[in-house]
């Protein structure tokens, strides 16, 4: 819920409430995932993306890399042990990458995350 109302104020200009929002759900998510990973690793995830995305947005690129890279760290882990579940989560997340590159002029970087994203993807 508190990533719904992060997404809420986002798009109604609320940044500082957003980021509020979303820091706090992500807090929660940590709290669960460390007590059953198995159950909360995924809510975790989406939080970090969340969070990631608008952070990107805001032009903060050096935070939404930090929470893309954690994010992409478990949907790796996830993917690996059910990829019919998490290989789309694991697509979206690479997929911020590159826009997170593009932003920053890493165009080699964003290919190749674009790349990897499409390959997922794929199969």
């Amino acid at each position: 819920m508190l990533i719904h109302l992060g997404n809420f104020y986002h798009t109604t200009n609320r940044p500082a409430d957003a980021e509020k929002a979303f820091a706090e759900a992500l807090a929660i998510y940590r709290d669960l995932a460390a007590d059953d990973p198995a159950a909360y690793q995924p809510d975790l995830a989406s939080a970090l993306g969340n969070l990631g995305s608008f952070y990107l947005e805001a032009g903060q690129h050096a935070a939404a890399e930090t929470a893309f890279a954690e994010e992409l760290t478990i949907y790796h882990d996830l993917a690996a042990r059910d990829p019919r579940a998490y290989r789309f989560d694991l697509a979206v997340t690479l997929n911020n990458f590159g826009r997170l590159y593009t932003d920053t002029d890493r165009d080699a970087e964003a290919e190749t995350a674009y790349t990897e994203a499409l390959a997922i993807r794929a199969t």
